[in-house]
């Protein structure tokens, strides 16, 4: 089977991590892209392809039953406490590039994507970088409230949080 490679993704609107973005899906079975992903945060596009490769990843350990393997004591992973025990073990994952510069994106889209005349990929790529919205406790929140009320010349009644 030979693989097509001219004007075979098709570009859409989708969202990356809540911020508006654009995607690419091919539109051919014998084509060798599998998405391609338009990141807003970093100003890359990330190309994933249908070609695997093997690479080692830890993947939670399971029983007989297929039930995660508990561990005795947890750890800290990704900010986060896990009991689950893992393994590390081969994989076959597809292959995937990043481009980076905007003159490579551009000629990327120009190159594969078939429906560029309809679709405004140039204002994602124009836009500011995307920021992540800073995640805030409420406490911090009634802070930031309580100090632009007393900015403003209001009165603010202290708030007493009892344990």
């Amino acid at each position: 089977m030979t693989q097509n490679t001219d004007k075979c993704l098709r570009l859409y609107s989708s969202n990356w991590r809540e911020k508006p973005s654009f995607k690419m899906m091919p539109t051919t079975s014998n084509s060798v892209w599998l998405e391609a992903i338009y990141d807003p945060f970093s100003k890359s596009l990330f190309c994933i392809l249908k070609h695997t490769q093997k690479t080692f990843r830890f993947l939670p350990r399971v029983d007989k039953n297929g039930d995660f393997i508990e561990m005795t004591r947890p750890r800290k992973y990704r900010n986060q406490e896990s009991r689950a025990a893992e393994e590390r073990l081969e994989v076959d994952t597809p292959a995937e590039f990043i481009l980076e510069k905007r003159e490579e994106i551009e000629s990327f889209i120009n190159r594969f994507v078939e429906n560029t005349e309809y679709y405004d990929y140039q204002s994602f790529l124009d836009a500011e970088p995307a920021t992540e919205e800073k995640q805030t406790t409420p406490e911090q929140q009634i802070g930031e409230l309580t100090a632009g009320l007393e900015k403003a010349g209001a009165q603010v009644l202290s708030v007493v949080k009892e344990e």
